[in-house]
């Protein structure tokens, strides 16, 4: 099976280290790999959840933690905007 890291475009920018990723889930004797190249965040947050959704995870627990994970960001890293609105007030 051709792995999908190890095709080239030639393009340095999308060839680079940074563009790929392999995403691998061992469980027993069940090894569940998923890679691909991509140098745009949404697109990679997307993979991952296609892989976190093949090794078995309702896509409502996904969504939930990826909330929860952006939640618990913006707690600790305010948006500028919002710190000078709840000074207003």
């Amino acid at each position: 099976m051709l792995d999908p890291c190890s095709v080239t475009t030639g393009n340095p920018f999308i060839d680079g280290p940074m563009s790929r990723f392999t995403f691998l889930n061992e469980d027993g004797e069940t090894k569940i790999s998923y890679s691909f190249h991509n140098i745009y965040c949404p697109d990679v947050v997307q993979n991952f959840k296609e892989f976190l959704l093949g090794c078995g995870f309702l896509e409502s627990t996904v969504i939930e933690a990826m909330y929860g994970v952006i939640e618990e960001y913006e707690s600790l890293y305010p948006r500028k905007d919002s710190a000078k609105s709840s000074l207003a007030d």
